[in-house]
C-alpha cells in the first residue's frame, strides 16, 4: 500500500514536474495500474482522493436474534444441518441463507 507522502510524491512529478508516467512507475517502482488508479482519483477528488480509504464496510448485516434462537432451537432439537433448516424456515416464511444457518 501506498504511504499519503508516496502518493502526493506521485502527483506533484506528474503535475509540477512533467515527469512521463514510465519514468515515475520506474522511480516509485508501481506499475501504471496504480499510477492511473492515483492519478484518477486525484483528478475526480482532488488531494481528498489520495487519503487512504478504511477498508471496512459501510453497513454491517446481521441476523434477528429471533432467527437465530430458531436455528438453535432446531439445531438442537433435530440435529439438523444448514441446508435443512434454510429449507425449513423458507417453508415457514422465515427466509435465511444455509450459510447463515
Amino acid at each position: 500500500m501506498l504511504s499519503l507522502a508516496k502518493r502526493k510524491w506521485i502527483i506533484r512529478r506528474k503535475e509540477k514536474d512533467d515527469w512521463d508516467v514510465k519514468k515515475i512507475c520506474a522511480h516509485a517502482q508501481i506499475n501504471k495500474d496504480t499510477f492511473y488508479y492515483q492519478w484518477n482519483n486525484y483528478l475526480q477528488y482532488g488531494l481528498q482522493g489520495l487519503e487512504i480509504k478504511p477498508r471496512k464496510p459501510l453497513t454491517i448485516h446481521s441476523t434477528e436474534q429471533e432467527l437465530v434462537n430458531k436455528v438453535l432451537e432446531l439445531r438442537k432439537q433435530f440435529n439438523w444441518g444448514p441446508d435443512k433448516i434454510a429449507g425449513y424456515m423458507k417453508l415457514n416464511n422465515m427466509n435465511i441463507g444455509h450459510n447463515t444457518a
